[in-house]
């Protein structure tokens, strides 16, 4: 279950949560007119909304950087191998 949460579908599962737990918060605070339960409803809604772009912003980066090492890799092993350059030295 560790490894679950600690992945990019474990926190956006997390901030769905959260979002969902706004609710009842922005529910009671508008039915109640209290601006206190309404406001922490606005900002738990607005971590959970805004959570999940950002959660795919940076594991996008994370992703892009290990596929361009994979290339700088490939390429490098290529130069490195003149077996795989047709025996050109």
């Amino acid at each position: 279950m560790k490894g679950f949460f600690s992945s990019k579908i474990g926190y956006q599962t997390i901030a769905t949560l959260v979002t969902l737990l706004s609710f009842p918060f922005l529910y009671v605070g508008g039915t109640q007119h209290s601006s206190g339960v309404l406001n922490i409803g606005f900002l738990l809604m607005l971590s959970g909304m805004l959570a999940t772009p950002v959660i795919g912003f940076v594991y996008g980066k994370k992703s892009a950087k290990t596929e361009i090492a994979k290339e700088v890799a490939k390429e490098v092993s290529k130069v490195a191998s003149p077996k795989l350059r047709g025996n050109e030295v």
